[in-house]
């Protein structure tokens, strides 16, 4: 049986780019749709995902033309903080990769404040959604 997802929204890590939230009411429906998604079986006990779509780089200006850079798939009621914070750091982790930064160097401070800036995104989303 499919299931529907519950809520979502995107988080804007750069202009005119996302990764797209998505609540799921069940592990089951979540991961039901990871498996179909990604044509795989396992993971049975995943309790939240990323997933890092492929993208397309612009070869002359070395721009990723692609929008939607991620998804972060939740379960409703079942993740706090720390899933949060791990998933966005998946994120992140590909986000650094695919823009060259150099995290150790020059642009750790752009990294942290870009997690910073998603959490506090995230977490505004999800209020608004339900208090």
């Amino acid at each position: 049986m499919y299931e529907k997802i519950l809520h979502k929204w995107n988080l804007h890590p750069a202009k005119n780019k996302w990764v797209t939230c998505y609540i799921w009411p069940t592990f089951e429906a979540m991961r039901n749709a990871r498996m179909r998604r990604l044509d795989i079986s396992g993971d049975l006990d995943t309790i939240a995902y990323f997933i890092a779509p492929e993208y397309v780089l612009d070869l002359e200006s070395d721009e990723i033309i692609t929008r939607k850079i991620g998804e972060i798939h939740l379960v409703e009621n079942e993740f706090g903080v720390g899933v949060v914070a791990h998933e966005i750091q998946h994120f992140l982790s590909h986000w650094q990769e695919i823009m060259g930064w150099d995290v150790i160097g020059n642009e750790w401070e752009k990294i942290s404040n870009l997690a910073g800036g998603l959490h506090n995104e995230f977490w505004h989303e999800y209020f608004k959604r339900f208090e």
